[in-house]
């Protein structure tokens, strides 16, 4: 990272937290995104653009004169995530300097520093609540420190050294699969014996966030996720280390949470049954893991080919694993929710962070509600 300056006549894009934890300061964050507008001197709405977050449409500017903006007051993106607008912005040929005003985490900001499409990076706090997690990186200021004038604002900008390009990738294709892309861009594939996909992968983070970003259920909220997140911090899928595995995945969440994504994503979407997950287990065993991204990686998204990529270099490759079993997780990965009965559900699997001395198969039942830091699941689709 470097706090060189960038240009001043750069595009911006201003974004305005509107998330549930933000929401006591909601007047101070538009007052405070107008006075930025201002210091930029730049008005023309291709060149300054603001964003409410989680939003993938850009807000007129007009926005910043409203007395009560009741955008805010709708709290539909009650969730801090920034991948839906990130996702949006990156799309421009525009580069632009990104500032974010408002309170409490964005838990998946580490995830987009260092994209190349962004020139600089400045978070303004509103609240008590800083934007970014323990050992943030971002150069982040409280409006007292904005000064005056554009050369002080363009001074607090923190730029990151780029990702280096995608190396292109070779159509290398796995005929003895047969594949599905799910809507938030993860792979299945196809489990003969249950004629039915299965998720490659457990459900991960940044998939769920999806997920948690349509707004499509209430409830998921900053706090919610902050809970999720307490037993079992988040990893960016932009780490070159990520350890222990789990934290790259959902866990954490109730069978009723993981069924509501099971929803989200389809119709045909839920979870293995416990017989099912058994069989998927012994079905892995021993078939070869395809090669990487198997041709599928224009089908899938950005965080899903990160994440393949994560299990192939960081976890198989140093240990010179290749089976199907090994890459999919299954084993050496995280607990996962299943069917036991009709309305009744436990965990199976073999955590790569577990101590217990037990068997594959057998089941966990969390007490109660309660969530378990290991815990998470994969669906299949018929």
């Amino acid at each position: 990272m470097s706090q060189t300056q960038p240009e001043q006549n750069e595009a911006f894009a201003l974004i305005i937290d509107a998330s549930s934890s933000a929401a006591p300061h909601v007047e101070e964050t538009r007052r405070v995104a107008q006075l930025i507008r201002g210091l930029t001197g730049v008005f023309d709405e291709e060149q300054f653009k603001l964003f409410i977050l989680g939003d993938t449409a850009p807000t007129p500017s007009a926005f910043l004169k409203q007395t009560s903006p009741s955008g805010v007051g709708r709290q539909h993106r009650a969730c801090s995530l920034i991948a839906p607008t990130m996702e949006a912005l990156v799309r421009e040929a525009q580069r632009r300097s990104v500032i974010i005003v408002g309170s409490g985490e964005i838990f998946d900001l580490h995830d987009w520093l260092g994209d190349p499409r962004v020139n600089g990076w400045l978070l303004v706090r509103t609240g008590e609540r800083s934007l970014q997690g323990p050992g943030g990186i971002v150069s982040e200021i409280i409006p007292e420190q904005l000064g005056g004038d554009i050369d002080t604002l363009l001074s607090y900008f923190s730029r990151f050294t780029p990702w280096s390009a995608e190396p292109p990738r070779t159509a290398q294709r796995s005929d003895a699969y047969k594949w599905r892309v799910d809507a938030s861009g993860y792979p299945l594939v196809f489990v003969e014996p249950l004629d039915a996909y299965v998720h490659l992968f457990p459900v991960t983070k940044p998939q769920f966030e999806r997920f948690i970003a349509s707004g499509r259920y209430l409830g998921f909220d900053d706090a919610w996720y902050q809970e999720i997140l307490t037993l079992n911090p988040r990893a960016s899928y932009r780490s070159p280390h990520v350890h222990p595995r789990e934290r790259l995945f959902m866990t954490g969440v109730t069978a009723e949470e993981a069924l509501a994504f099971g929803r989200w994503v389809g119709r045909d979407y839920g979870l293995l049954t416990a017989e099912e997950w058994r069989t998927c287990y012994e079905w892995f065993d021993g078939r070869p893991a395809p090669p990487p991204l198997a041709g599928l990686s224009e089908r899938l998204s950005l965080d899903a080919r990160a994440v393949w990529d994560i299990v192939e270099e960081q976890w198989l490759e140093p240990h010179r694993r290749s089976s199907l079993r090994e890459l999919s997780l299954i084993t050496q990965g995280i607990l996962e929710w299943v069917v036991e009965l009709p309305g009744r559900y436990c965990g199976l699997g073999e955590p790569a962070a577990s101590n217990l001395q037990r068997k594959v198969g057998d089941p966990v039942r969390p007490v109660g509600q309660g969530r378990l830091r290991n815990l998470g699941f994969r669906l299949k689709a018929r």
